[in-house]
C-alpha cells in the first residue's frame, strides 16, 4: 500500500511538473571587456523639486587609448518618464550617440581628463519620491 501511494505521489508530481508553462524566457549575451575609462563621482544623492533642472559636473578619465564615448541612463522611481537626463561638454555642446565625446589617450600616471555636465530635468508633473538614475558610458568601438 505504501509503495502504491509513493508511486501515485511521484506520478502526480511528475505530471504537475510537465504541465508547467514557461511564461517568460530571456537570454542575455555578456561581453566583458577591460575598462580603462572612469567617471567621478560615481554616486550622487540630491533632493530636487519638481520643475527644476539640476546640473552636476563629473570628471571622465581615460587610462587607455583614444576612444569616443557617449552616455545612456536608466531611471527608476515613481514616474521615471518624467525625469530627463542629458549631457553637455563644459562649452555647452551636447554629448549623445550621434555627437560623441572623444577622449585622448592616457595612462595610469597621466590620464586624459575631461569635465562633463550631467543635466537632470525634473518635469513639473513628476511624482515626489526617490529616484535612482544609473549612468552608463558606452563606446562605439
Amino acid at each position: 500500500m505504501r509503495r502504491y501511494l509513493a508511486i501515485v505521489l511521484y506520478l502526480a508530481l511528475v505530471t504537475t511538473g510537465l504541465a508547467t508553462t514557461v511564461l517568460f524566457s530571456s537570454k542575455i549575451s555578456l561581453n566583458v571587456v577591460e575598462s580603462d575609462v572612469t567617471v567621478y563621482p560615481s554616486y550622487i544623492s540630491v533632493n530636487v523639486s519638481r520643475g527644476v533642472e539640476y546640473v552636476k559636473s563629473v570628471k571622465v578619465s581615460n587610462y587607455g587609448g583614444e576612444k569616443c564615448v557617449y552616455f545612456t541612463e536608466v531611471v527608476e522611481g515613481p514616474s521615471p518618464n518624467e525625469i530627463d537626463v542629458f549631457y553637455r561638454r563644459t562649452n555647452g555642446t551636447s554629448i549623445n550617440y550621434y555627437n560623441k565625446l572623444c577622449l585622448g589617450s592616457g595612462n595610469a600616471n597621466n590620464p586624459y581628463n575631461v569635465t562633463v555636465n550631467v543635466h537632470v530635468r525634473v518635469n513639473s508633473t513628476a511624482q515626489t519620491g526617490w529616484y535612482n538614475i544609473y549612468l552608463m558610458l558606452k563606446s562605439s568601438s
